[in-house]
């Protein structure tokens, strides 16, 4: 009995005894020879950066992840051995390749597996921030080895916390600007805040090679924006066209499901959204090949259902927002309510913040459900199709500093991304001389008396919500970022499943786990 490790990707160094590996974008952040053994949940409290540990000093093997679940591992006991890998296809043709069902009954709600179980039977997935602990006899120990939670005598002055947000996003950008060199920095630049104060950031530290880029339906309003914060900051812009036919196209492609199998790591549907203009930027050479790219992924803005502080909501209620904010991709988040499954996660991730009664405490619990279920498994896990094309990455907004100084903060100043807006324009401004224009859609111009009468007629009708679902399903089947060509299903046949109430990453998750994208996942006759 024993174990048996199978680490595949690009990224892992190891120690002088060959049995301390540890796996980050760039490189290490920290000296491996000063990881003490054995690695304590204090010791990997205070780890700098994205990594993954994998540990056989001892006789047990430890296995840990940073709190951004940066490089998944999947594991599982056949029954003599433990089978530990960063590829997933390794359990192909194994005793473990059959099919989870009750998590591919619900992956089409939700669009990625709640925690730690994988769409294998059998087969476990590390999880965002937790320790787990393998002993030879098939023995199991796991647990998150930090609680997350606001310090009980927060900061509450604007110019105090900015000073400290600040700090802590120079530490983070600097580490990356160190890391890098002079290797090229690709910053995705959407129409929002994140990217770019990402992009304003970094041209107030100096750093001297950045590119910014953008994709898109030709002439989309976001891209327009993207264009217009590039010019104003004075960086580079690229824009990859998209042209629906050419998406469908690629995406039925060999490459698009070797991608697929590379990136959806036994959990998470892929990160399709990325994958064409990727195809476009590696193939046509328009990023440096030893690109870091750097998303604006952040801790801020992890909160929902913000009115709720301001009282205690019952389990139930609770247990209904949970579900509507995360596993409603069908539109039916009610009929995921009472599954054990689900339920096993909303009481797993109380307890991990130990939910109190204090509006602090449910701040904590709402924000640490988004971080560990959906920013780990589904919108962190999209840095997989960067390395698929062979670039590495950084998420300074997610480094530890970013964390430290974000639990500092008052409710006042992060239940709602307000405050960080604010914080934004300023440093936008400091770089520009121009405040923030957010894309937004054009108002009604009429009378606020007479638009209030009007709305309230609609509701009253029903109509309010006949007319947002027409414009969201206008908006899907023809979306400035080509999503629809995507789907295998025809425009009459992807406007019938969102008229059921799917939304677009909902007709995705559906197709990924009946393998209507290619044979992917075990079948439901494997």
């Amino acid at each position: 009995m024993g174990f048996e490790i199978s680490l595949r990707s690009d990224g892992w160094v190891s120690d002088s005894s060959g049995k301390l590996h540890v796996w980050a974008p760039l490189k290490p952040e920290f000296d491996l020879a000063a990881l003490a053994q054995p690695l304590s949940q204090q010791t990997l409290a205070q780890l700098p950066g994205q990594w993954t540990i994998v540990d056989q000093r001892s006789q047990s093997l430890v296995l840990a992840s940073d709190r951004v679940r940066s490089h998944p591992l999947c594991y599982g006991f056949d029954g003599k051995n433990w089978v530990v890998t960063d590829d997933v296809n390794v359990f192909q043709g194994s005793s473990f390749w059959h099919l989870n069902r009750q998590d591919a009954a619900l992956f089409p709600h939700i669009g990625y597996v709640l925690s730690d179980r994988t769409l294998l039977e059998g087969v476990r997935a590390l999880q965002a921030g937790t320790r787990v602990e393998l002993g030879e006899g098939g023995q199991l120990a796991h647990a998150p080895y930090f609680t997350y939670g606001f310090l009980p005598d927060p900061v509450t002055d604007q110019a105090e916390y900015a000073q400290l947000f600040t700090a802590a996003l120079e530490e983070s950008l600097g580490r990356v600007l160190n890391q890098a060199g002079s290797r090229q920095l690709v910053i995705p630049l959407s129409g929002g805040l994140d990217s770019r104060l990402m992009a304003a950031f970094l041209k107030q530290l100096g750093a001297p090679n950045v590119l910014t880029f953008t994709y898109g339906k030709e002439g989309s309003k976001e891209g327009q924006i993207s264009h217009s914060v590039a010019a104003d900051l004075h960086l580079p812009w690229l824009f990859v066209p998209l042209d629906p036919a050419q998406v469908r196209k690629e995406w039925a492609s060999e490459q698009a499901r070797e991608f697929m199998a590379s990136v959806w790591k036994g959990v998470a549907l892929p990160h399709v959204q990325d994958y064409y203009a990727l195809t476009q930027m590696r193939q046509k050479e328009l990023i440096d090949p030893d690109a870091v790219i750097l998303p604006g992924h952040t801790i801020v803005g992890n909160m929902h259902d913000e009115q709720v502080l301001q009282r205690r909501p019952s389990g139930q209620e609770l247990n209904r927002l949970l579900a509507l904010h995360h596993a409603n991709q069908q539109g039916r988040s009610r009929r995921i309510c009472s599954a054990e499954e689900w339920l096993q996660t909303v009481r797993e991730l109380a307890d991990q913040v130990r939910l109190g009664r204090t509006e602090r405490d449910l701040q904590a619990y709402f924000e640490w459900f988004n971080i560990a279920e959906r920013q780990a498994k589904y919108i962190n896990n999209s840095m997989a199709g960067y390395e698929f094309f062979g670039y590495s990455w950084a998420l300074p907004m997610l480094d530890l500093p970013m964390w430290q100084v974000w639990v500092r903060g008052s409710e006042e100043l992060t239940a709602t991304r307000d405050w960080y807006a604010c914080y934004t324009d300023e440093i936008y401004y400091r770089q520009t001389g121009k405040h923030l224009g957010l894309f937004s859609p054009k108002s009604t111009q009429m009378s606020p008396a007479l638009k209030q009468q009007l709305l309230k007629g609609m509701r009253l009708l029903g109509a309010d919500k006949l007319l947002a679902k027409y414009r969201s399903i206008r908006t899907m089947v023809n979306h400035p970022m080509a999503f629809e060509a995507f789907s295998r299903k025809a425009v009459p046949a992807q406007v019938g499943a969102y008229i059921l109430g799917a939304s677009q990453m909902g007709l995705w998750a559906s197709e990924f786990v009946h393998n209507e994208w290619g044979n992917i996942v075990p079948s439901a006759q494997d």
